[in-house]
């Protein structure tokens, strides 16, 4: 475990209890032995790459170069063409 990873896992206070297959625990149990490790840091580390992992495929987007281009332009200069007729609609507050 890194000098970085460890960092994460100083002040540990809360528990977290799961049930699992034998099996399923002897390969976390080697996992953890061949990195030297406990198998509460090991489900530990696993876990929290996995969350951090999870959390950034849904909530980042990435788009190519091109499309990036696109969108910053649009952004840069925005088409207010439409706006007037927009603003003239009436709103749910108008009835």
């Amino acid at each position: 475990m890194s000098v970085a990873a460890e960092s994460i896992y100083d002040g540990r206070t809360e528990r977290q209890d799961i049930r699992m297959a034998p099996t399923i625990r002897l390969v976390i149990r080697r996992a953890a032995d061949l990195l030297g490790t406990s198998v509460s840091n090991y489900m530990t580390m696993a876990s929290y790459e996995a969350a951090r992992r999870d959390i950034a495929e849904h909530t980042t987007i990435e788009v190519g170069a091109k499309a990036f281009d696109t969108f910053a332009q649009a952004l840069d200069n925005p088409d207010y063409s439409k706006l007037d007729s927009i603003l003239a609609r009436p709103t749910i507050w108008d009835n």
